[in-house]
């Protein structure tokens, strides 16, 4: 093989390699987070539960929702001691006395030990219209959303309001 046809492969090579590489790290170490709070205050509990909304991904397509007895940093969850919600289609809320009422989708993931004296029930919707119908009659029936109480500037009716 001719020198030239040589180093126009190992040209061809390398900048493949470092394609892969960028697209590999930014696959893992994506540095395009974005962390949203919501605080859910519980009065009868004298608690306060933090909703941390976090995405990444350039177009921010991955996201997941935890909640938590403390506000938490980043993308950064203990799988211990929080909840953790990972679908798109966000968490409604209500509190009722010392119960923090979650009603999502598809479910999440119940810690060993959440460490406090709220209660959490979580009310899972399979069906894609109930969640639908659910989600249009929230505040009708006394709901927050989580990804809106994280986005307002005031803190919604039932206690949660932006970091």
């Amino acid at each position: 093989m001719p020198i030239i046809k040589r180093g126009l492969l190992l040209i061809v090579v390398c900048a493949s390699a470092l394609v892969a590489t960028t697209a590999l790290a930014l696959w893992f170490f994506d540095p395009f987070v974005s962390v949203r709070r919501c605080e859910g205050v519980i009065p009868d509990a004298n608690e306060t539960l933090y909703f941390r909304i976090v995405s990444w991904g350039v177009a921010g397509g991955h996201w997941q929702v935890v909640l938590s007895p403390n506000r938490g940093r980043g993308r950064d969850h203990d799988m211990e001691t929080e909840y953790m919600f990972d679908h798109p289609d966000g968490l409604l809320y209500r509190v009722d006395g010392k119960t923090l009422e979650i009603h999502s989708h598809s479910g999440g993931r119940k810690p060993e030990r959440f460490g406090s004296m709220v209660t959490v029930r979580i009310l899972n919707y399979d069906s894609n219209p109930d969640w639908l119908k659910l989600h249009d009659s929230r505040r009708d029936v006394g709901l927050t959303d989580v990804n809106e109480c994280a986005n307002s500037s005031r803190p919604p009716e039932q206690g949660g309001q932006r970091d």
